[in-house]
């Protein structure tokens, strides 16, 4: 394959990869800046070697966040997406607390904390859940328990209720 050959392969893989990502050929044309290939970037003047680059930095794009991480950092990012977190409130969490920028910088007694306190997130959001569940629960108990007294708008007695009456009258009655 000659130069030209190589060079086409490449400019097609990456507009390719950049379709992929939901990018125009401006939006490409902004990200080859900021990414330092010079203020008017056009592929056809670029290198071989500044083309493999542009194709690396759009790989290291479509990676997922979890990407970045090792087994800790994943399962720390699952954490994360279950009590509905994103990266940004993460890294402000990381520097608030820790003033690291990201989960690789932290030391491991520092992760072992991160990862504690989304656990505890993530449990607290499921029994938050739960105490919703079960008061949903008692509403349509309540709904079904004033029906059942053919319309009558009367609160139905819960058996706690019931309990401490028969205690009180037994108490009365003495």
């Amino acid at each position: 394959m000659t130069d030209r050959e190589i060079k086409a392969k490449l400019m097609r893989r990456i507009y390719a990869t950049s379709n992929k990502l939901g990018w125009d050929y401006s939006k490409l044309h902004e990200m080859m800046i900021v990414w330092k290939f010079g203020q008017d970037p056009h592929l056809t003047k670029m290198s071989l070697f500044q083309m493999r680059e542009v194709i690396a930095h759009l790989i290291k794009c479509s990676r997922p966040a979890s990407y970045q991480f090792d087994e800790q950092g994943k399962y720390m990012f699952h954490l994360v997406q279950i009590i509905g977190w994103d990266m940004k409130r993460l890294n402000r969490f990381l520097v608030k607390k820790y003033h690291k920028t990201h989960w690789n910088l932290l030391t491991s007694s520092e992760r072992r904390g991160v990862i504690n306190m989304l656990t505890r997130y993530e449990e607290q959001g499921k029994r938050e859940t739960g105490k919703r569940k079960q008061e949903k629960g008692k509403t349509e108990k309540r709904k079904k328990g004033n029906q059942d007294h053919s319309g009558d708008s009367r609160s139905v007695r819960t058996k706690s209720q019931d309990n401490h009456r028969n205690r009180l009258r037994g108490r009365n009655e003495k």
